[in-house]
């Protein structure tokens, strides 16, 4: 009697840890949904302001080149109009949806992830941001304190078809203080877009983490 009773005790333990692992399963389920959508948003989010930056850069780059008189020939009026008007317009940042992660680290339920790389993601991911963020910051406080305010001193802005253009005053060739800022302004394309040689910068570990979590959890989901 004593062996069954035995038997029917672990039986029962083996059944109530059966039910406890499965009501573990699901509610990862369900957090690594609420995740996913986040982190494809966040991750969609990312190579759209890297565009952006992008297109900042290269503004910039044309600037440049025609203050410099480098081909400034072969530089196209409404390209210049363009340029002048992406650097004095705005520059959207990076700023992800964390609600799902904040709301999973604070509420302690992050212990209900089972993957230790995607757990460590997850928690390095603010950090990571704001890192991140500082540099798009500084450019940002650059812009808007220095460049933008001196650039538009020797343009004449207009808004049309749903574009800010610029006629450029030449006189702006003469202007060393112009010159020195934009050429100090275009080395945060290192800093914040994906040109530069340094894989150990902030925008490519931001890309590594998001594809890391990106990966793990729709293979999770697939294996669920």
């Amino acid at each position: 009697e004593i062996l069954l009773v035995m038997i029917g005790i672990l039986l029962a333990l083996q059944v109530n840890n059966w039910n406890n692992n499965q009501q573990v399963k699901k509610s990862e389920q369900l957090v690594l949904k609420e995740l996913i959508e986040e982190v494809e948003s966040n991750y969609s989010q990312f190579q759209s302001i890297q565009e952006v930056h992008q297109d900042l850069f290269d503004a910039i780059d044309l600037i440049l080149s025609y203050i410099k008189e480098t081909n400034s020939n072969f530089i196209l009026e409404d390209s210049l109009k363009l340029a002048v008007g992406r650097i004095v317009g705005p520059n959207p940042t990076f700023n992800p949806s964390n609600g799902a992660i904040n709301s999973l680290i604070n509420s302690g339920k992050i212990e209900v992830i089972q993957n230790d790389s995607l757990k460590s993601s997850l928690i390095q991911w603010n950090d990571l941001v704001f890192d991140y963020q500082e540099e798009e910051i500084e450019l940002d406080e650059l812009m808007d304190n220095h460049l933008r305010p001196l650039l538009i001193s020797y343009i004449d802005l207009n808004y049309k078809e749903e574009k800010l253009k610029g006629s450029i005053n030449s006189s702006i060739r003469k202007s060393k203080e112009v010159k020195n800022l934009l050429a100090l302004v275009s080395q945060y394309r290192w800093a914040i877009t994906m040109e530069s040689s340094n894989k150990d910068f902030e925008q490519f570990k931001i890309l590594r983490s998001l594809n890391n979590m990106r990966r793990i959890i729709n293979q999770e989901l697939d294996d669920n």
